[in-house]
């Protein structure tokens, strides 16, 4: 946490991503693939309830400012175009964005889950470090000024992933083959017919997070021969027997663990 805590921090410098035994080209979808790990196991450590999350509360976390860093970590994801921390309540976003209470309690009205979950019992100490951390470089300034815009990055429930908000991230070369042209149909199909999860899956193995890239940028670029080791990518072979046998390797190949990023 040394590099979050260093005064010359910039969330808007890349990052340099390097996994141990699987060697990959980062477009950025490694690093995309970073953050969405990194911010998953901050809000398993530091964060508790089941529906939605609130910063835990001890004398170590308050004393050792670990919510402003955690802030200017969700900064530094969404700046290189990877996830938000999709795990707060509406009336917590709104809080954290606004840091009205009156308009926090408004929302919390509206939102069932959060019946048994008074302001009151909030800890206010450490939501304040967070929004602290996410005032970096005016982050938290612009998320005051649009909070119905920036909530997609903090409050989970959003539509159902669809086969259509995923090809409109494909990214074709201008020219294709007649092969390569089937090809195509073929990832136009499945994706189509693809369930949410399924999608998700997909998401993960192209672009490193289970999710759209945020405000709609973003784009994954299909390319067609000898599968290239990198994110933000798709590489496919460039002829199939058929359409069944493109669906099945696509699933297995998105189910399998252990191997390079995206080789199919």
């Amino acid at each position: 946490m040394a590099y979050y805590k260093d005064a010359k921090f910039d969330p808007k410098k890349k990052l340099r991503v390097i996994s141990n035994e699987q060697p990959a080209a980062d477009t950025g979808g490694v690093t995309r693939q970073f953050f969405n790990q990194l911010l998953h196991l901050l809000s398993v450590e530091f964060f508790h309830r089941d529906d939605y999350k609130i910063p835990i509360y001890n004398s170590h976390v308050v004393a050792s400012g670990m919510m402003m860093l955690e802030g200017k970590i969700i900064v530094q994801s969404i700046l290189q175009e990877g996830p938000g921390l999709l795990i707060f309540s509406p009336s917590v976003y709104h809080y954290l964005a606004t840091r009205d209470v009156d308009g926090a309690i408004q929302k919390m009205t509206m939102t069932a889950p959060e019946g048994s979950s008074p302001i009151s019992t909030w800890p206010k100490i450490v939501l304040d470090q967070l929004r602290d951390g996410l005032a970096t470089i005016g982050f938290g300034t612009k998320m005051k000024k649009f909070p119905d815009l920036f909530q997609q990055l903090f409050v989970p429930g959003q539509p159902e992933l669809k086969g259509v908000d995923v090809i409109t991230l494909l990214n074709f070369p201008p020219s294709l083959s007649e092969e390569e042209t089937t090809i195509k149909g073929c990832l136009l199909e499945f994706l189509q017919k693809a369930e949410a999860k399924m999608l998700q899956v997909f998401l993960v193995f192209t672009t490193g997070a289970p999710c759209l890239p945020i405000f709609g940028y973003g784009k994954i670029d299909v390319k067609f021969g000898d599968p290239l080791i990198c994110l933000q990518s798709l590489t496919l072979p460039k002829n199939f027997p058929d359409k069944t046998t493109f669906s099945s390797s696509s699933k297995a190949s998105r189910n399998t663990t252990g191997r390079s990023f995206n080789c199919v």
